[in-house]
């Protein structure tokens, strides 16, 4: 029975999964050529890592909703100034002052999925709010987008109109943590066990939203995903999301040893970001157009990515138990 979201088997999983995505998406513009990072067997691999967010923004939501009780706001209030910064510092280092970005919005999801769960009933809370997310971005979005003036909050609400500094509008973004807060309490509930309506019920869900995603492809739709989330994006990032936790939960279950090498803990899914980022930029290596070479380097970078994140991860474990602790985090943070 979950007892500690950090520690659950599947959900350090899904991290890991979600960590790989993000590796392989990312080596992909700079192992590969522009032509290579687009087409073929190599581009369809980059283009499956784009879904790296997805998991993670839904592995924030299912996480709190694995926990017995809410957190205290007083915690949240410090990991959201904690992620607001660290997405600052990522931004400087492309020379933007100040933007939304990845760290950012997993502290956004955050406090989604505690305004969620400090619902009598949390689960019909964030099916409402699933709705109208998605009722906001591909019903009225463009109407009401149409009516308003620069880039504000309320754009950024609907999500319809992209900008250079906000990577992750709310709508359709939202979305994902909200679905994993309101299954993650469906999953505590039932103490981890899936029954075969279950079962039937995801796979299907995942067929219908594949089937929507190629509908809107062969009407002209587009799987764009940067700025604003294009709609047959959105329903195949469902299939994609849907399809990898059901491989967490089965693999973790059938074979563990594998399961534990491929996860990450909850540290360790933060520290993966700007790890591997500084080999990605480090610019080691050239951009060739073979696969080979391209999933050799990504191999790579995702193993010392995971390696170091895991070391990351005791080791703030360890700081976190230190006597000392208050004059080695200031001297860290020198």
């Amino acid at each position: 029975s979950p007892t500690g979201a950090d520690r659950v088997a599947e959900l350090d999983l899904l991290r890991g999964l979600a960590g790989l995505l993000m590796v392989f998406n990312h080596v992909g513009y700079v192992a590969l050529s522009p032509q290579a990072a687009v087409n073929g067997a190599a581009g369809a691999v980059v283009f499956l890592g784009s879904m790296a967010p997805v998991l993670f923004f839904f592995a924030t939501g299912f996480g709190g909703g694995l926990a017995a009780r809410p957190g205290a706001w007083r915690s949240l209030a410090d990991k959201v100034l904690l992620l607001m910064l660290a997405d600052q510092f990522l931004g400087w280092s492309l020379g933007r002052p100040l933007g939304l970005d990845f760290f950012g919005f997993i502290a956004v999801s955050m406090i989604a999925t505690r305004l969620v769960l400090a619902a009598s009933r949390p689960v019909a809370a964030a099916a409402a709010g699933i709705l109208a997310v998605l009722l906001l971005r591909y019903g009225l979005g463009k109407t009401w987008d149409a009516a308003l003036d620069g880039y504000g909050f309320l754009r950024w609400g609907i999500g319809v109109t992209p900008h250079d500094a906000v990577s992750y509008p709310a709508a359709p973004w939202l979305v994902y943590p909200l679905l994993g807060a309101g299954l993650g309490v469906l999953y505590r509930r039932h103490a981890g066990r899936i029954t075969m309506n279950a079962w039937i019920g995801l796979a299907a869900v995942s067929i219908a939203c594949t089937a929507s995603a190629g509908v809107l492809a062969w009407h002209g739709g587009s799987f764009h995903r940067w700025g604003s989330v294009a709609a047959a994006f959105f329903a195949l990032s469902v299939a994609v999301l849907l399809s990898l936790a059901a491989l967490s939960v089965a693999l973790t279950r059938a074979s563990p040893s594998v399961a534990a090498a491929l996860s990450l803990g909850g540290v360790a899914s933060f520290a993966v970001v700007p790890l591997h980022y500084a080999m990605v930029r480090s610019g080691a290596f050239g951009a060739h157009d073979g696969i080979a070479f391209y999933l050799a380097v990504a191999g790579l970078i995702a193993a010392l990515s995971f390696v170091l994140s895991n070391a990351f991860e005791r080791a703030a474990a360890a700081l976190s138990r230190s006597p000392h602790r208050s004059r080695l985090i200031v001297a860290a943070l020198v």
